[in-house]
């Protein structure tokens, strides 16, 4: 996993309902990780989210839920994309 190879390393995802969040940070604990290194934040204008791009040192696209529009910002703030091919 990233975040155990990276210290100090964060998983930055889109604010869920509090309920799968909480359930989240328990899973990130059960795996050894502290739940402080799931960070949440809610959808965001343009301008703002193309900051919050720049601000990242990896972007990740998941067959489960494609980055789309994400992957666009990340790849113009000039943040590599990592990409995970799904099953067929």
């Amino acid at each position: 996993s990233i975040l155990e190879r990276v210290p100090g390393s964060v998983l930055w995802l889109l604010r869920f309902p509090p309920q799968a969040e909480k359930h989240m940070r328990r899973e990130a604990e059960r795996a050894g990780l502290a739940r402080e290194r799931l960070v949440f934040t809610s959808l965001a204008e343009e301008d703002r989210f193309l900051a919050m791009s720049l601000a990242t040192d990896l972007s990740l696209d998941t067959p489960t839920c494609n980055a789309h529009t994400t992957a666009t910002y990340s790849l113009w703030a000039g943040t590599p994309q990592l990409s995970v091919p799904g099953v067929r």
